[in-house]
């Protein structure tokens, strides 16, 4: 099932729960929700939702892709597909994408506060996409 406006409120309550200082700064696409306006659409503008991921290495050291569009060192990321569930679905799947796999092996996740810990071997990535 696609993801729907309910899981981004939710996700985003979830996340002003932990930070209630950034509500303003999240204001803008709770308004968005609220005025119907469809977020999981890259047509949808003044903006919509997209999902990213931070892979960091044991050595410290933490992936970025080179967007082609920018050419921009960024953290891989892009938009929602009607094929993804959830918003951890997507990042993942943009994770997969932009390193050149097609899949991620399984992972078992940890909640460690605000941030979601895969726990993965080396063989994630394809030897090409580490530098």
């Amino acid at each position: 099932m696609p993801i729907t406006a309910n899981h981004i409120r939710t996700t985003i309550t979830t996340y002003l729960d932990q930070h209630p200082e950034d509500k303003r700064k999240i204001d803008i696409v709770q308004g968005l929700l609220d005025d119907g306006d469809d977020l999981t659409s890259r047509k949808s503008l003044p903006g919509h939702v997209t999902a990213g991921a931070i892979l960091v290495g044991r050595d410290g050291r933490v992936l970025h892709i080179l967007h082609n569009a920018t050419d921009k060192w960024l953290l891989p990321g892009g938009h929602i597909e009607p094929c993804d569930d959830t918003l951890l679905q997507a990042a993942g799947r943009e994770l997969a994408e932009e390193t050149g796999g097609s899949t991620l092996p399984p992972v078992t996740l940890v909640s460690e506060g605000e941030v979601l810990v895969a726990e993965a071997t080396p063989e994630v990535l394809p030897p090409s996409a580490v530098r």
